[in-house]
């Protein structure tokens, strides 16, 4: 809430006063001195920031926060913390050089099988993942995410193959390195899978662990009617 009044209405928020005790709640003692950092000190710090962004998926508007500010300038005061612009950048151009990296092992790879699946988001935003697995030449089982992408639109079976098509097109796996495609039993999945098994001649299978949790569920379900069938008296 606070940063959609931020941005959209700062009119009704404005900026803190000093009476409001925003100094006092974030001092501004440190732990070093103020000598600035040198440019590659200050670039080593601000990769660690990325690091940590990414890692943990914290939104990039952190940077911003009054809190990050105050901890930066009390362990790191001669750094200056780079603007949530800056960082996108900086995350911008890992995502580049992880795609040169992944398209090197993909370029390895002699066969390999797919899986997709169709997601939502806490906001409620539709994406697709699209994840390689494989054994290498130490055989070693390798999986990696070739794809989040938003999913605009209705989730159909075949907008789905639409999109793993599209995953495979930008990256240097052909699809007869592909062998199979796994995905849940959902009816749009399952159709999906069947457009790529006529395509592409993948096989389509349906996920082990997904239909396990499936039967699980059932048996469940069927366990509790049949205790509360047993306990009325007829």
């Amino acid at each position: 809430m606070r940063t959609h009044l931020n941005k959209l209405h700062p009119q009704a928020v404005g900026k803190p006063k000093e009476s409001d005790g925003v100094k006092k709640f974030f001092p501004t003692t440190s732990l070093t001195t103020n000598k600035p950092l040198s440019p590659a000190s200050s670039a080593s710090v601000t990769d660690r920031i990325v690091d940590w962004v990414t890692a943990d998926l914290r939104p990039i508007s952190i940077v911003c926060d009054d809190g990050f500010l105050s901890l930066m300038s009390h362990v790191c005061p001669g750094y200056s913390v780079p603007s949530a612009t800056h960082i996108t950048s900086k995350i911008r151009e890992r995502h580049s050089a992880g795609r040169k990296e992944l398209a090197a092992i993909l370029d390895s790879v002699q066969f390999c099988s797919l899986t997709t699946d169709a997601w939502s988001s806490r906001a409620t935003q539709a994406y697709n993942t699209v994840t390689c697995h494989f054994v290498d030449s130490n055989w070693d089982l390798v999986s990696c995410v070739l794809e989040t992408s938003q999913f605009p639109g209705s989730h159909t079976g075949a907008h789905i193959a639409e999109k793993v098509s599209e995953c495979l097109s930008s990256l240097p796996l052909p699809s007869s390195k592909v062998v199979a495609i796994v995905h849940d039993e959902a009816a749009n999945a399952v159709l999906a899978g069947s457009n790529l098994e006529l395509e592409f001649g993948w096989e389509s299978v349906l996920c082990s662990a997904h239909l396990l949790q499936t039967a699980i569920r059932h048996a469940v379900q069927n366990s509790a009617e049949w205790y509360f069938w047993q306990r009325i008296p007829f």
